[in-house]
């Protein structure tokens, strides 16, 4: 079940909080929620709608058949979209063995319904070609009993923009913890850029944000489980480039 966040209100209560840790522990608390405010301020602006693939299970078992949704909106909520053969100009999924072109057929929706293959890392990749600019979207699938060490190099797709992990996809799943991920823009690494990632349940409270370093690196601590939705954007001098990455994350 998916919901709006349109009209939600947000209220900074400074109630005094019992605790054991004293004034400061309370002080520490007041601060923490003076900082979500401002996050929800400056860093997570109401024109910052974002595309991305959601398969209705990020953890299948093999053989599985799953739907794939492409969904529009903001904060990890949103509308589902059919597939414009006219905007959607790459639609594939892939896996360390192969690669498979997907149907682009007009109005399609959910985008795409097929079987996971054996247990391992899958990725489903899609391409949308907007009037002023493009969104690339990548969302991984950890299917079944998944060994570590899956290579990632087939997770680098070309895309304009992307945003590719550097963390063992499955170990993300089973543990959650820390996810460091390499941000390129036109294949070479893009230094000082933010990134956002936002877990399903509770995307405001949950939120966190990171800049990439001098070889397009940023990390984050993901301490919640469930699928969480990694999203930046670009602005060059010809056009906006937006990009997606959506994965499962385990307990810590």
């Amino acid at each position: 079940e998916r919901s709006s966040t349109t009209g939600s209100r947000w209220v900074l209560s400074f109630m005094p909080v019992s605790t054991s840790g004293g004034p400061q522990s309370t002080l520490d608390l007041v601060m923490k929620k003076l900082l979500t405010l401002l996050f929800l301020l400056f860093a997570l602006p109401a024109s910052a709608t974002s595309l991305w693939l959601e398969p209705l299970t990020l953890t299948p078992e093999p053989g599985e058949s799953v739907t794939i949704h492409l969904m529009l909106g903001e904060r990890f909520a949103g509308e589902e979209r059919a597939i414009d053969a006219e905007r959607v100009v790459g639609f594939q999924r892939l896996d360390k063995r192969s690669r498979r072109h997907l149907d682009r057929t007009e109005g399609t929706k959910p985008v795409a319904t097929y079987e996971v293959g054996k247990a391992g890392v899958e990725i489903v990749a899609l391409t949308w070609q907007g009037r002023t600019g493009s969104y690339h979207c990548k969302a991984i699938q950890v299917v079944g009993d998944a060994k570590p060490g899956n290579p990632l190099r087939f997770s680098e797709l070309g895309h304009k923009l992307e945003i590719v992990p550097q963390t063992d996809p499955v170990l993300l799943a089973r543990n959650g913890g820390e996810l460091e991920v390499q941000v390129l823009f036109e294949r070479e690494p893009l230094a000082g850029v933010r990134l956002l990632a936002l877990p399903k349940e509770d995307a405001v409270e949950g939120a966190q944000t990171a800049v990439t370093d001098e070889v397009g690196v940023a990390k984050f601590n993901l301490d919640r489980p469930g699928a969480w939705l990694i999203q930046i954007a670009h602005k060059s001098p010809d056009t906006r480039t937006r990009a997606t990455l959506v994965l499962p994350v385990g307990a810590p």
